[in-house]
């Protein structure tokens, strides 16, 4: 009498253990990477900067023979390069790419789209169905060519809008990441709008003045500005100019070019980019 009770004990047990609500599986957050190539610095404190207010993990990526840290060199050895119809092979990545869902791709602005060692990366990885965050460091401009360059090179993939900043500018990086990962809803937090332009008027000789202070030192540009939209900002006032610019080859094209004049006494106007 007392094994029966005790069998049927045990059985209600574990009939009570079969019938208890499976405990759910751990679901895990989608990882983001921040991934850059960088032949100096600058690329690499932006880079920094977007894993740090990211919270993604960072790596860096190279070729298996590098570019020359000589920017010239570098330039020299890509241009042939291009007329060759070559891509350079890229190293071997630290990284499993399949386990991240975001990548912030970073790289400087080279031949006004983005730097070779990039072409090489797109090339030779999978990156669909992945969102990709370009972000550039650049003379000028650039950032705009790149992006739609990608959008191209990845149609499998989602390809934001890219961020982009002047390597004269480095200093204001973590501000303006921060407002870029708000306004793309890639960080919590309440993204501001900053206001429209105004109609584009006829440039005056003070907005002349204020362009040349701003892109006077800037040997690269020869530009003269010929139509401006205005809007107020926190630091001060922003120019939107339409200039026409002469290029190396003589021909003239119409650009924009983005001009910030600082409301603080004695700072002076710089310019952001170039849109070509």
């Amino acid at each position: 009498m007392k094994k029966t009770v005790l069998a049927a004990v045990a059985a209600l047990s574990l009939t009570a253990c079969n019938q208890a609500p499976k405990q759910a599986e751990e679901v895990q957050e989608p990882k983001s990477l921040v991934l850059y190539y960088s032949l100096t610095e600058t690329t690499t404190k932006v880079a920094e900067e977007f894993a740090k207010q990211t919270g993604a993990d960072i790596v860096a990526f190279d070729l298996k023979e590098p570019y020359s840290k000589v920017y010239d060199e570098a330039i020299q050895r890509s241009v042939k390069e291009r007329e060759e119809g070559v891509l350079p092979e890229v190293d071997s990545l630290t990284v499993d790419l399949s386990e991240y869902q975001t990548i912030y791709l970073g790289f400087p602005i080279w031949f006004g789209t983005y730097a070779t060692p990039v072409k090489s990366l797109v090339a030779s990885v999978d990156l669909s169905g992945k969102k990709i965050v370009p972000f550039a460091t650049y003379g000028s401009g650039g950032r705009n060519v790149a992006e739609a360059d990608l959008k191209k090179a990845l149609p499998n993939s989602e390809v934001t809008e890219a961020f982009g900043i002047r390597q004269a500018n480095i200093e204001k990086a973590p501000a303006a990441i921060k407002a870029f990962l708000l306004k793309n809803g890639l960080v919590e937090g309440e993204y501001v709008a900053l206001p429209e332009f105004s109609e584009s008027q006829d440039v005056t000789e003070e907005q002349k003045a204020i362009f040349n202070e701003a892109t006077g030192n800037y040997a690269m540009l020869k530009a003269t500005p010929v139509k401006v939209a205005t809007r107020t900002i926190d630091e001060g006032t922003e120019y939107k100019y339409t200039a026409e610019d002469q290029g190396r080859d003589g021909q003239k094209s119409e650009i924009t070019i983005y001009v910030v004049k600082p409301a603080a006494e004695g700072q002076p106007a710089y310019f952001t980019e170039v849109v070509r």
